[in-house]
């Protein structure tokens, strides 16, 4: 990200992990860190499943559709499970609420811990 360390008090995304392969996920992690203040907030909403096990059918289907259909078909998108990775990058106070519709959702909220929690 194109700016300074400790910046911004608050750091938002909206639908935008879902759409990174799973590997990038904690490198925009580590970013939104890095410009985030200490105390700072982040907040995450993304496409979701609940704590169930196995798959859900849209998991399954991007699993099996050649990955040049994907774009097309489900606009890159999958479920992806946030919270483990907000927590192991460091973030503190993580809040998660599942948010059952149509289109599942996730929204997470952390905070950087400031200097006196480091």
């Amino acid at each position: 990200m194109p700016y300074r360390k400790d910046t911004f008090d608050c750091v938002y995304s909206s639908y935008v992990l879902e759409l990174l392969e799973l590997k990038d996920i904690p490198r925009a992690l580590e970013e939104f860190w890095q410009v985030l203040r200490h105390d700072g907030r982040m907040v995450l909403v993304n496409l979701s499943k609940d704590d169930s096990p196995g798959l859900t059918r849209l998991e399954r289907l991007y699993l099996v559709l050649p990955r040049s259909w994907v774009p097309y078909l489900q606009g890159s998108c999958r479920a992806v499970l946030v919270e483990g990775l907000v927590k192991r990058q460091g973030f503190t106070k993580v809040q998660r609420e599942f948010v059952h519709n149509l289109t599942h959702s996730e929204i997470v909220v952390a905070r950087k811990p400031s200097h006196r929690d480091s």
